[in-house]
C-alpha cells in the first residue's frame, strides 16, 4: 500500500475513531446535563419544605415569646412597689391578659415538641416558664390569702427563676431562628471525568505527528 493511502486510510480510521469519541463525550455531557438538572429539583424541592418548616416555626417561636414576655409583664407589674390601680384591677387585667396571651399555645408547642431542632426551646418553654409561672401563681395565691406569713419570699424566688427562664428562651429562639435561616446550597457542575478528552487529545496528537512524519525507507 502507498504511502498516500496509508495516510488516507489512517486519516479515515482517525476521524471515524474521534467521532466516536466525540459521541461518548456528547452522551455523557448528556447525561450530567441530565443529572444536575434532577439535582437542582430536589434542592428545590427541599427549600420548599425547608421554608414552609420555617414559617411554620417561625410562627410558633412567636407564639410561645410573646406568652412569655406577658408572663414576665404580670410578675413585673405584681411586683411592683408602687401601684396606680387596685389589686382587683390589676389582678382582672393580668387575667385577661394571660387569657389572650394562651390561645394557640398548645398548638404552637405541639409544632415544637415533633421538632428536634427545637427540643431545647420547648424544655425552657415547659420547665423555665411555664411551670415556674405556676408555682409563682400558687405563691401569690397562698400570699394573698395569708399575707403574714413568709410566702412572699417564695414569690421573690419564683419571679427572678421565671425572669432567668425568659431571657434563657429569647437566646435559644434567636440560635433556632438562625439555624433554619441557613441556606441550602445550590447544586454542583460537575465537570465530569477529564480522561477521556485527553485520551482523544492525544491520539489526535499521536495521528497526527504519524501523518507527518516521512515514510519508511524502503
Amino acid at each position: 500500500m502507498s504511502g498516500l493511502a496509508t495516510q488516507l486510510l489512517v486519516g479515515a480510521v482517525g476521524g471515524l475513531i474521534a467521532a466516536a469519541f466525540a459521541s461518548v463525550l456528547t452522551y455523557r455531557g448528556i447525561v450530567r446535563g441530565l443529572d444536575h438538572a434532577r439535582e437542582s429539583d430536589r434542592l428545590a424541592d427541599a427549600r420548599r419544605l425547608r421554608d414552609a418548616r420555617r414559617e411554620r416555626l417561625v410562627a410558633s417561636i412567636e407564639l410561645v415569646l410573646h406568652a412569655s414576655l406577658v408572663v414576665g409583664q404580670v410578675v413585673a407589674e405584681a411586683r411592683r412597689i408602687w401601684q396606680t390601680e387596685t389589686v382587683a384591677a390589676r389582678d382582672a387585667r393580668h387575667t385577661k391578659m394571660l387569657e389572650e396571651a394562651w390561645v394557640g399555645l398548645n398548638e404552637a408547642r405541639v409544632s415544637l415538641m415533633i421538632q428536634s431542632v427545637t427540643k431545647e426551646l420547648i424544655r425552657l418553654v415547659d420547665e423555665d416558664v411555664l411551670l415556674v409561672f405556676e408555682r409563682y401563681k400558687s405563691a401569690y395565691a397562698f400570699d394573698k390569702k395569708f399575707p403574714d406569713t413568709d410566702a412572699h419570699k417564695d414569690l421573690e424566688t419564683e419571679s427572678k427563676l421565671l425572669k432567668e427562664g425568659v431571657e434563657k428562651l429569647q437566646v435559644e429562639a434567636m440560635r433556632v431562628l438562625d439555624e433554619l435561616a441557613t441556606p441550602i446550597p445550590d447544586a454542583p457542575v460537575s465537570q465530569g471525568p477529564r480522561t477521556l478528552r485527553g485520551d482523544v487529545r492525544e491520539w489526535v496528537r499521536g495521528a497526527a505527528r504519524y501523518v507527518e512524519a516521512p515514510p519508511p525507507p524502503k
